[in-house]
């Protein structure tokens, strides 16, 4: 006898879940606002090049470098009077001070040491090429000074006449004026025994408001972390003979970058300045990235010899979250914090180290093996040390700061930045 089989019903096919991203990351977007005041600092230095151009000077112009806030331009001349021995000197420091949710998204500050006379302009709206050309004509005695003051925003509620720079993201909170309105009416029937009742009222009424569910409304971060750079190892030689070959090499090494080692490693060009004998410098370098992990490349060439080079670090520079301010959010119009971000520090980890790890060693065998080939290929017969210049690796997780004391590093960066608004302009921190 044969057994009776019985088929089971066929489950339905449903469609697979698809997975909504809840971490806690702010997000990062090409078109935010830390880019538009990137852009505009940009657009200031341009400005302040051209406006010298014009008036046949040779002044110094810098600007802030990557991933380096408060961004900055700064203009610096000093004017001969006699000849170079008796100069008259000037300088205008611009920052450009974000902010999120508000009319106007970003703030001018003007600092300007004239001859030793010394002025500041606080929260202007705007600073075009304009009243670049203004200043720097000014700055020169060509020009009469020009009257930024009209530019400034609403600084105290005594500067009625000046535009206000308010937040337009949130709308008048009309049931927070509950517990006041309940407590006054309150006040003034007391006497009349229903007074007591709206106290009480006005009482629950704040306890029930400050209760209420909240949302967050952030306005994001910058493409990168602000640097606060602790360095790793290190590497360089000099080549003789190779000189005429740093392009070469350079274009070599970058196409040896694609495709990238990981999703997560970046690479770039940076342009950056530092201070030489004789005034301002600017070179460029070749930044790869892997998490915390940063190194930097250098192929310079000085005439028939070739520096090729690198330094490894640890970025413990850290994006840390800020309200700025609660209400109804005009958009969902439910009660929010509207946050900002501030740079901070945060503790390395031994993953961490790991990363610069990998990230340097890979960069020096790609590096080296290059300039093995070239050599060969130029025929140069040179004792080469590859090692790597080891640094102590045991204090980097000391470094930086925990969550817990972030705020307290937050203000101390911000410190820092205000008592020297020049060395805010170079490229480590």
């Amino acid at each position: 006898m044969n057994p009776t089989v019985t088929a089971r019903p066929t489950a339905p096919l449903t469609r697979p879940l698809e997975l909504l991203d809840a971490q806690p990351i702010l997000e990062r977007r090409a078109d935010n606002i830390w880019m538009r005041v990137q852009q505009a600092r940009d657009e200031l230095y341009d400005a302040f090049q051209h406006a010298c151009a014009r008036e046949g000077l040779n002044a110094l112009v810098l600007k802030s470098g990557p991933f380096v806030y408060p961004m900055q331009v700064r203009f610096e001349c000093w004017l001969p009077k006699q000849d170079r021995l008796v100069t008259e000197r000037a300088t205008a420091v611009i920052s450009l001070e974000p902010k999120p949710f508000h009319r106007y998204e970003w703030e001018y500050n003007l600092d300007i040491d004239d001859r030793g006379k010394v002025k500041k302009y606080v929260g202007m709206w705007r600073f075009g090429s304009n009243e670049v050309t203004q200043l720097v004509q000014f700055l020169l005695r060509r020009a009469a000074e020009p009257n930024f003051g009209s530019m400034q925003l609403r600084q105290s509620q005594l500067e009625f006449w000046k535009p206000a720079n308010k937040i337009n993201a949130i709308k008048f909170d009309w049931l927070g004026l509950l517990p006041v309105a309940l407590g006054v009416l309150g006040l003034l029937t007391v006497t009349f025994g229903v007074g007591i009742l709206l106290l009480i009222g006005a009482v629950v009424a704040y306890v029930l408001l400050n209760q209420r569910q909240t949302s967050v409304r952030s306005a994001g971060k910058p493409d990168g972390e602000p640097r606060a750079l602790l360095r790793v190892d290190s590497w360089q030689v000099v080549v003789a003979g190779l000189g005429p070959d740093g392009t070469t090499l350079r274009e070599r090494f970058t196409r040896a970058l694609e495709p990238p080692i990981t999703n997560n490693f970046r690479h770039c060009v940076e342009r950056i300045w530092y201070w030489g004998l004789d005034g301002k410098e600017e070179r460029e370098q070749l930044v790869l990235s892997l998490g915390r992990a940063v190194v930097f490349c250098q192929i310079h060439r000085y005439d028939k010899e070739l520096y090729v080079g690198w330094d490894a670090h640890l970025n413990s520079g850290q994006w840390a979250e800020r309200t700025l301010v609660k209400g109804i959010d005009r958009e969902s119009n439910s009660f929010v914090h509207f946050n900002t971000v501030v740079p901070g520090t945060q503790r390395v980890s031994e993953y961490d180290i790991t990363d610069v790890n990998c990230l340097l060693e890979w960069t020096h065998a790609k590096l080296t093996k290059l300039v093995r080939e070239l050599m060969d290929e130029r025929q140069i017969d040179q004792e080469i040390d590859f090692r790597i210049q080891r640094g102590d690796r045991q204090s980097l997780t000391n470094a930086g700061s925990s969550a817990d004391s972030i705020g307290e590093k937050v203000r101390g960066v911000k410190q820092r930045l205000e008592r020297s608004p020049l060395g805010a302009l170079r490229r480590t921190g």
